[in-house]
C-alpha cells in the first residue's frame, strides 16, 4: 500500500507526480504564493485545490486526490481528462486484454503480442492518449 494520496499528470512533459498529503499540502502552499508574487490581487489563502491548479497550469495538469491508496499503476487518458487506478492484478488482466483484441483486431504485423512491452502495447493500443505509470510504494 501506497503514502500517496495525491497525483498529477502533466500533459506537457507526459510526466506523473505523486504527493502525500502534507506534500500536496505544500505544494498548494508554494503555488498560491507564486500565483499571488505574479500578481494576483486577491488573497490566495481561500482558494481550493482545483482552483490553484487551474490557475498555475490550465489545461496543462490534472490531479485525483482519491483512488491511490490500494493501487499499484495508475493511467491517465487525455482523451477525458481522467485517471483510472489498478492493483498489479487488476493491471495484469487489462494487458491481457489488450493483447487479445490486437491479435483479434489483426491491428498490428505482430506474431506474438505476448512478446510487446508494456510501453509499446500501450502506444499501439492507444496512441498519445494514454500515459501509464507505477505508484511508488513510499513518498518521502
Amino acid at each position: 500500500m501506497t503514502n500517496a494520496r495525491v497525483v498529477t499528470y502533466d500533459i506537457a512533459d507526459g510526466r506523473f507526480d505523486f504527493y502525500t498529503k502534507e506534500g500536496w499540502q505544500e505544494q498548494l502552499c508554494e503555488w498560491r504564493q507564486e500565483i499571488e508574487d505574479s500578481g494576483y490581487e486577491e488573497s490566495c489563502e481561500g482558494l481550493d485545490a482545483e482552483e490553484v491548479v487551474e490557475m498555475m497550469w490550465g489545461e496543462e495538469m490534472y490531479f485525483e486526490e482519491n483512488g491511490l491508496s490500494e493501487a499499484q499503476v495508475v493511467t491517465f487518458d487525455s482523451a477525458y481528462g481522467s485517471f483510472d487506478f489498478y492493483t498489479k492484478a487488476m493491471w495484469n488482466a487489462q494487458l491481457s486484454r489488450w493483447r487479445e483484441d490486437l491479435i483479434l483486431e489483426q491491428l498490428t504485423g505482430y506474431e506474438n503480442c505476448e512478446a510487446l512491452s508494456t510501453q509499446d502495447l500501450v502506444e499501439i493500443t492507444w496512441s498519445d492518449e494514454m500515459a501509464f505509470d507505477e505508484i511508488p510504494e513510499k513518498i518521502i
